[in-house]
């Protein structure tokens, strides 16, 4: 791969210039050829175990990290967006195999960059060095504000924040874009108890049901601010 077409690309997607459906329009020319992968829902991009010799940038779609151990089988313990560069925490820990799997929630678009390549190029490049940080410090905070939502809330809360971090954020009225099944596996919530916390939800006005659509409107959010709008993460 070349390292100055590499940097360039690099820099494309930190300052998020390209298109995350057709990453390869501004991209393709500058990557090796085979190193920009789309996956479809539910394939693997990542098993477990493997030596940790590419970083997997995720470029568009969102992903599970399943951690499969002999007495829980496919735990889903993350989710993780674009831009998250996966395998970077395992090689900065000098860990030689990744961690977990990681498997496709959605239709996905990945760059896949030799380790030393990226680490090479983050050592000499200190504007591509403060950007990975950036990512680093980005995923940080999410994971800590997942951790903390774990180990303070009830799934039903959980659930309940989220709906109104999400409100909050795109606006009145809101429609939930996932599916039920997706969010449940996004939460980590087994998909009946979801449906029951959804009636529940719905039956004190914190959100409507509509042709199975989770819809929050004026009124909803209202009562759901009343609840969640104190808490920081």
């Amino acid at each position: 791969m070349n390292t100055k077409n590499l940097c360039e690309a690099l820099k494309i997607i930190f300052n998020k210039e390209y298109d995350p459906i057709d990453p390869g329009s501004q991209l393709s020319n500058l990557v090796a050829p085979g190193s920009l992968i789309n996956f479809k829902k539910n394939q693997i991009i990542i098993e477990q175990n493997n030596p940790v010799h590419y970083f997997y940038i995720l470029l568009g779609g969102s992903a599970s990290i399943i951690n499969s151990i002999t007495w829980v089988a496919d735990n889903i313990v993350d989710t993780v967006q674009a831009l998250d560069i996966l395998g970077l925490v395992e090689y900065l820990n000098k860990g030689p195999t990744y961690t977990a799997y990681v498997v496709a929630l959605e239709q996905c678009s990945i760059l896949r960059v030799p380790v030393e390549e990226f680490s090479q190029i983050i050592q000499q490049d200190a504007s591509l060095c403060y950007q990975t940080l950036q990512v680093l410090g980005r995923v940080t905070s999410d994971n800590m504000n997942r951790a903390e939502v774990k180990c303070l809330f009830h799934p039903k809360e959980a659930l309940g924040h989220y709906l109104f971090i999400q409100a909050q954020t795109n606006g009145v009225p809101y429609t939930l874009p996932l599916t039920k099944k997706d969010l449940a596996e996004k939460l980590n919530i087994n998909l009946r108890t979801l449906h029951r916390y959804f009636s529940s939800m719905e039956a004190n006005g914190n959100l409507k049901l509509v042709n199975g659509k989770v819809i929050i409107d004026a009124i909803d959010f209202r009562e759901l601010a009343k609840r969640y709008k104190d808490i920081v993460l």
